[in-house]
């Protein structure tokens, strides 16, 4: 008689004993055609999250960053030892969708006045990426070698920010808006990693987020205090680049997570007034005057972001249908827009969604939302009943609410985010349905 479980999209799995653990038993792993991870895919996986904040300087090749060699080891890697799961990743739904989004906007470009091609490139290299991610994240422990990866990421960037900024910013005081902002120029002018601020408040936030979910779930008192103590230096540092989008993400990702695993007890609570109040204490006070947001104008001038804004609601009517295309976008009708401002270059909408109607109009835009949709049907039911769940939630809250501050629908971060969500859903839960824990 024939034991061995089998699996299918649609119903998931038959034949096994409700103590059964899919992934757990080489018997199950080769009826469905998941191999085990090796320890190569594991540190490939958790070094390029951890490095994911040097991109720019780690150059290994000339013109390379370290980035690219390791998304081009693992597409070696997976080419020869498992094409067979990469064949079937690649049809998960995710994926379709952004198959589905590049044709269209490829279309859309084709008609545009000036064509340029090279945003929807490297849209394509972060679904490529993304597909080589969810390609080696085959079990919960590759999920676990992930989500350890973002809070070595976030300590050390934080470590850093904290060597560099902190005191600087703590001896000088900002009254305005205008003022924090020279505060940070001059402060981060001479900084070792000359990074985009934003990013790097983003990249500490997600260290933060990922740590308070794990201590959530920490099994022992120990564990908790060192996951948390993590967290703080994580969400401390976050405010440290003085940017408003990183700060108030970690705040509403951190306090989604809180909220996913539940308010019962008195953990979840005792854990908000720690946060809370380490932050109040500890975050300069000259930070503070950079967290506010208004489009009126400060002495004569508009604040950039809330121009931007401004500019793109005002020339709704010439973008909405079919949109402007990117090459035009970045040249000829930019440049007769307030997306120019007073600067020589044209500037994003600092906003995913604004961007991809602005390049493609109505079409982009919800074909663009079809890749949100998908990513957010991988998500488990019961996610507060495990660590990697849990995590997995708030990773994908941050660059929910990340799509809504910058106009790179093609950044790293996304590449990894939907890599860990669509290899989760098409290897760990492809019902979406976890068993519960004690």
């Amino acid at each position: 008689m024939n034991t061995t479980p089998s699996w299918s999209p649609d119903t998931g799995y038959s034949g096994a004993s409700a103590a059964a653990r899919p992934y757990q038993s080489p018997v199950v792993r080769a009826a469905i055609g998941n191999p085990p991870m090796s320890m190569v895919e594991k540190a490939l996986l958790a070094l390029m999250i951890i490095t994911l904040p040097l991109e720019s300087y780690l150059l290994i090749i000339p013109g390379y960053s370290i980035q690219f060699v390791m998304f081009a080891a693992v597409a070696f890697y997976v080419l020869v030892r498992h094409y067979r799961v990469l064949l079937r990743t690649m049809g998960q739904p995710v994926f379709v969708a952004g198959y589905i989004f590049l044709l269209y906007a490829v279309a859309m470009e084709m008609t545009a006045p000036h064509v340029n091609l090279d945003i929807l490139f490297r849209t394509g290299q972060m679904i490529v990426g993304a597909i080589l991610i969810a390609s080696i994240c085959r079990d919960t422990q590759a999920l676990k070698v992930a989500f350890a990866g973002y809070i070595v990421a976030g300590v050390w960037l934080s470590l850093l920010l904290f060597l560099t900024s902190y005191g600087s910013i703590q001896r000088t005081t900002a009254s305005s808006f205008d003022e924090a902002s020279k505060l940070r120029a001059e402060v981060f002018a001479e900084s070792p990693l000359q990074a985009d601020l934003n990013s790097m408040a983003f990249s500490a936030g997600q260290g933060a987020v990922v740590a308070v979910a794990w201590a959530l779930m920490a099994p022992t008192a120990l564990s908790r205090t060192v996951l948390l103590g993590a967290g703080l230096i994580c969400l401390v540092a976050t405010f440290l680049p003085l940017s408003r989008g990183g700060a108030v993400i970690t705040i509403l990702s951190c306090a989604s997570v809180i909220y996913g695993f539940g308010l019962r007890g008195g953990k979840s609570l005792l854990m908000i007034a720690i946060l809370v109040t380490i932050v109040w204490m500890v975050v300069p006070q000259a930070v503070w005057s950079r967290m506010a947001f208004t489009f009126d104008e400060q002495e004569g001038k508009q604040e950039g972001r809330a121009l931007v804004y401004q500019a793109a609601m005002d020339h709704l009517p010439d973008y909405i249908l079919t949109g402007v295309g990117a090459g035009n976008f970045w040249s000829s009708w930019g440049a007769k827009t307030a997306f120019k401002g007073t600067s020589k270059r044209v500037s994003g909408s600092h906003n995913s969604l604004f961007q991809v109607t602005l390049y493609w109009g109505i079409g982009g835009l919800v074909t663009f939302l079809l890749i949100f949709w998908q990513a957010y049907r991988c998500l488990p039911y019961r996610g507060n009943r495990q660590v990697a769940s849990l995590c997995l939630l708030g990773i994908s809250i941050s660059l929910l609410l990340y799509a809504q501050v910058v106009h790179t629908m093609y950044a790293k971060e996304f590449c990894l985010g939907l890599g860990l969500l669509a290899g989760s859903h098409c290897w760990i839960w492809p019902n979406g349905i976890m068993p519960k824990e004690s």
